[in-house]
């Protein structure tokens, strides 16, 4: 076997090893964010589920749990309910959960109206994927979170499903949820 076929088969194996790994739920920690990274990821111009152009700079001033993903990703979708709950509960804290598809804006717009979800959805396509490398997310695996400050700092990434654990660990306790 030619060392060409070797790296090419390791490579392969590598990043089956990362599908899996996102497909059953395990989350991954990222390299640290471009620093031009949270720029791009508040002033890219993105499209809302009714084709109006919007950027997240629009929710400046609150923190944001930014969550990329698509309607083919089963961790993706499995994330969701908590996401939509989170919002509810996190709202007296001045947080807003906005979800970035990579996905085309037919399957989303279906895909939301059966899931009921109530926080912004935009739709990112390409671009998002970009975004999110600038972010750390080198691989462009899904689904791709990120905790975006008040000042548009990126505190946190996750790489891999989110889970409540992580978000009380990010953001604290809900208010009026005691200590």
């Amino acid at each position: 076997m030619s060392r060409g076929w070797i790296y090419a088969l390791g490579a392969l194996l590598a990043a089956g090893a990362l599908a899996a790994g996102l497909y059953f739920g395990y989350a991954m920690r990222v390299g640290p964010p471009d620093p031009t990274g949270s720029g791009a990821l508040l002033r890219t111009p993105f499209t809302d589920l009714n084709g109006e152009s919007v950027q997240l700079e629009r929710w400046q001033g609150k923190r944001l749990v930014v969550n990329f993903w698509a309607t083919w990703c089963a961790p993706c979708r499995e994330e969701m309910p908590l996401l939509n709950a989170g919002r509810s509960e996190y709202a007296a804290n001045g947080v807003e959960f906005v979800g970035i598809a990579v996905d085309q804006p037919e399957a989303v717009q279906k895909f939301v109206r059966q899931l009921g979800i109530g926080y912004p959805i935009l739709i990112g396509g390409a671009d998002a994927l970009e975004v999110a490398r600038r972010l750390g997310n080198k691989s462009g695996g899904l689904p791709f979170t990120v905790l975006v400050e008040p000042d548009g700092r990126i505190s946190r990434t996750l790489l891999g499903q989110i889970h409540a654990e992580d978000l009380r660990e990010w953001l604290g306790p809900p208010q009026g949820a005691g200590a």
